[in-house]
């Protein structure tokens, strides 16, 4: 009788000292401690895991950049699994004296300059993009957390997606956080952003979150990169 082999994906979860293992040979599980990411409109890697067509290789990917970004992602499955399963682990610490463009430098924002999540990063036109309605200059997000964090805080910028650099980041001048967490389990956070100056509709943009604990002096900040179209919203 032959039994299956597992392919575990093992990380050290910052911060927490807790060890995480997936197996890539089975249905991905969404991991119960990372933290978070934004979910709608959904990071690149939440829309590429939540799609669950790559857990028997890269075949079956239907989205032609998730397929190119699974396939850069190592030499084996359970590489290149957790680019997409591991989808709340796109962090860093940016603790005080510390800048993002020291840990993320420019071209890998969207994967928070960790070289597991490096094939994040591709220029593809063929990224999912969500159509976003803008009203009065805002527009509302939601952020999923597997484990919520208060205090904390949430920057919001908008750039082009060629533009994937800090000097091209146009950031939010007002982000409003509602369901702030009463407690230290998973939960959501919906924002309500208003757009940058100079913002274009009907286009293709990207929206960046950093979103920093700050209950923790190493400031674990997590990196998202959300591919979307503005739309006037019709009235």
């Amino acid at each position: 009788m032959k039994y299956p082999s597992l392919a575990l994906s093992c990380v050290l979860l910052s911060g927490i000292g807790l060890i995480s293992c997936t197996d890539a040979t089975s249905p991905p599980k969404s991991p119960e401690i990372k933290h978070g990411t934004s979910q709608m409109p959904p990071s690149r890697q939440y829309y590429c895991w939540d799609q669950q067509d790559f857990n028997n290789g890269s075949a079956n990917i239907k989205n032609a950049a998730c397929r190119e970004a699974f396939t850069a992602a190592g030499d084996a499955d359970w590489e290149r699994a957790r680019l997409f399963n591991d989808w709340n682990a796109y962090s860093q610490n940016i603790p005080e004296g510390t800048k993002p463009e020291d840990v993320a430098p420019d071209g890998k924002l969207c994967s928070a300059g960790q070289d597991r999540f490096n094939s994040i990063n591709i220029k593809s036109a063929a990224w999912h993009t969500t159509d976003l309605d803008v009203k009065d200059g805002r527009v509302q997000l939601t952020y999923v957390a597997s484990q919520m964090h208060d205090p904390s805080e949430f920057k919001v910028y908008l750039t082009d997606p060629d533009n994937l650099n800090w000097a091209a980041l146009k950031q939010s001048p007002d982000v409003k956080v509602t369901l702030a967490p009463n407690t230290k389990g998973p939960g959501t956070y919906y924002l309500d952003v208003q757009l940058p100056a100079g913002y274009a509709t009907d286009s293709r943009s990207v929206i960046f979150i950093m979103w920093q604990r700050h209950e923790d002096p190493a400031r674990e900040t997590f990196f998202s990169c959300s591919d979307v179209v503005l739309v006037n919203a019709k009235r």
